[in-house]
């Protein structure tokens, strides 16, 4: 007697919402949740370009990062371009730097209640550190801080020795009395920035715009590019639905269908992953079904007790052959 398979459990129970989202839109649906690296960029590319002529018109992507490779996230947003004619960012959880880049290059953001994207910063290693990253805006704004309270002090100094002298001490004697005692307690500070550190950093920024430029397609409104990457004080700075829309044409919230994705399968959406997940959720769905199809043959089968009828209607042992009249069970 046929023992009953043991019935496997779909990757996510999510099957009605991902149709429906499939078909409302258009659109393929992929989720990438992680930092945004080669590894997990060529994933996602391998995975379109696999679809061939299944491809849809459209592409929604769930996408939840803390940042990365702003030349991976230029990758990934331009392969999307090509392939789909519209692309659409669904935002359910953090979605920050090099995931903002992407969202430059978006026709369409639609934010979950945990939601947010972030400025255009880069990010660079810490000197004499391996892991340990830091913010490119820390050390632009600690240059900005520095050249400010020196030249505030600078201005205090001289006015304050010419007017409390009673113009005893002239100008030109007070601006080099003050310069020697800004330079004094300034010096040793500036010391502590890395010219070439502050070029680098420069230069990084300079490349974020530049690819803003390229991927932009009609979703930013005038001087958001420079916004996103000048006006934002830190690396963690939320960038909420009600902002972005300051920023970008086309935002709304989650659709209904997309919000119940979210609620379904929160998890892997909402909070960015270590090291990159990339899913494509109508092939998975897919998979799902096929898989569910497939035990519920086996459960047939086995309901039946491993007994089949015969030609003629009457039962015969599932696995025996008697042809001529003969059993063969057995023959080699």
């Amino acid at each position: 007697m046929t023992t009953p398979a043991k019935k496997r459990s779909p990757k996510y129970r999510c099957s009605k919402q991902v149709n429906a989202l499939l078909e409302e839109f258009q659109s393929d649906l992929y989720v990438y949740s992680g930092p945004i690296e080669d590894s997990g960029v060529d994933q996602l590319c391998r995975k379109i370009a696999a679809k061939g002529k299944a491809k849809r018109t459209n592409v929604s992507l769930f996408l939840t990062t803390h940042g990365g490779d702003a030349h991976g996230a230029y990758r990934l947003a331009r392969w999307l371009q090509r392939s789909y004619e519209k692309i659409r960012l669904l935002v359910a959880g953090p979605c920050k730097s090099a995931g903002t880049l992407l969202a430059v290059g978006s026709n369409h953001l639609a934010f979950g209640d945990y939601g947010e994207l972030g400025p255009l910063d880069i990010q660079i290693n810490k000197p004499d550190e391996i892991f340990n990253m830091e913010s490119g805006l820390d050390t632009l704004q600690a240059l900005t801080t520095v050249t400010t309270h020196a030249f505030k002090s600078f201005e205090t100094y001289m006015l304050e020795l010419v007017t409390k002298s009673g113009r005893a001490i002239s100008t030109k004697t007070a601006s080099d009395i003050s310069s020697q005692l800004v330079s004094g307690i300034f010096t040793p500070v500036a010391a502590q920035i890395d010219p070439y550190r502050v070029g680098e950093i420069e230069r990084q920024m300079t490349i974020a715009k530049a690819y803003g430029d390229r991927l932009e397609k009609g979703n930013l409104k005038t001087g958001a590019l420079e916004r996103l990457i000048n006006d934002y004080p830190s690396h963690g700075f939320v960038i909420d639905a009600a902002e972005a829309a300051e920023l970008f044409k086309s935002v709304s919230a989650l659709d209904p269908a997309e919000q119940a994705l979210v609620d379904e399968i929160q998890g892997r959406i909402v909070r960015a992953s270590a090291e990159p997940l990339v899913v494509d959720l109508g092939a998975t769905v897919k998979e799902d079904a096929e898989l569910e199809k497939e035990d519920s043959n086996v459960r047939e089968q086995a309901d039946g007790g491993g007994i089949q009828p015969d030609a003629a209607g009457k039962p015969e042992a599932a696995g025996s052959s008697k042809p001529n009249g003969k059993s063969h069970e057995g023959a080699s």
